[in-house]
């Protein structure tokens, strides 16, 4: 399983998480729009013995370097994905979750 789009630092497929024929892969540098290396996550689907990519999530507010896709899991129709470099409220690298529906929403 590759990122087609990634740059061999993205560090793809330190995280993964897999439920029944979903696997979520992470890209903690991978890029986003512009070329920033803020993360991804990769959603593949298990089609025959083929996996097959069916999205790229980002964070909707994507920053470099905030690592989102450090940490991913799976819960019943959701993925959860950490960022945990993001900027918040209460500082610099405060970290963040997001959740996707497993269409990728």
């Amino acid at each position: 399983m590759t990122a087609n789009d990634e740059t061999e630092d993205s560090f793809f497929g330190d995280s993964i998480a897999l439920r029944d024929d979903v696997l979520v892969s992470d890209a903690e540098l991978g890029l986003v729009p512009g070329g920033v290396e803020a993360g991804a996550a990769y959603v593949y689907r298990r089609v025959g013995n083929a996996w097959v990519t069916t999205a790229k999530l980002k964070a909707p507010d994507a920053t470099p370097n905030d690592v989102f896709g450090g940490y991913v899991a799976i819960d019943g129709k959701t993925i959860l994905i950490g960022a945990e470099g993001a900027d918040g409220p209460a500082g610099a690298n405060e970290g963040a979750p997001c959740a996707f529906d497993l269409d990728g929403n």
